[in-house]
């Protein structure tokens, strides 16, 4: 993907994370966002990189912790605040590392497909060939029956020949 697209992603990605961040604080506490958030840092895990995964997803809790803070949230403990941060910290976390991690996969997939695609064609071009003896000119049928090469080629056009050695023509080359 292009460095241009990909800041345009990671920007947009971000503005909807502040929207989301702006919609939790207005609607207050009783009403949680907090599902809304995985859109931005799984949309930058996917479409930009690892990384900026990362990246949104820390400024993902960031965003919440401010948005909870300022909604005014009554916590029996003033920690739990802390600690309510730091668990949709790992959640957001996990979610950038899984996603980007499945991406890598699913790439890693069409590329060995692609291989996988060439390897088939090759062994397409190569089935093509005719093992033909270099010494008497005879050819191993599909019946395993030797014929002449010039019958062999009458019947199957367009293939080529490859050089090798029958096995009596090696025995006897040997002798």
């Amino acid at each position: 993907m292009f460095p241009k697209k990909k800041s345009a992603i990671s920007l947009a990605s971000l503005a909807v994370l502040v929207l989301i961040g702006w919609i939790d604080y207005v609607t207050g506490y009783e009403f949680g966002f907090f599902i809304f958030y995985f859109i931005p840092v799984s949309i930058t895990a996917w479409f930009v990189d690892r990384r900026s995964g990362l990246f949104m997803a820390s400024a993902s809790a960031v965003i919440w912790y401010y948005s909870d803070l300022y909604t005014d949230h009554p916590y029996s403990n003033s920690y739990f605040i802390y600690w309510e941060m730091f668990m949709r910290l790992v959640s957001f976390l996990t979610t950038a590392l899984t996603i980007a991690r499945i991406r890598e996969l699913v790439e890693n997939e069409r590329r060995l497909n692609d291989e996988l695609m060439r390897a088939l064609s090759e062994v397409g071009e190569l089935q093509k060939l005719l093992p033909v003896c270099h010494h008497c000119g005879q050819q191993q049928s599909d019946e395993t029956v030797r014929e002449r090469i010039a019958n062999y080629l009458a019947a199957r056009r367009g293939q080529e020949t490859s050089r090798l050695v029958c096995p009596e023509c090696g025995r006897n080359c040997q002798s």
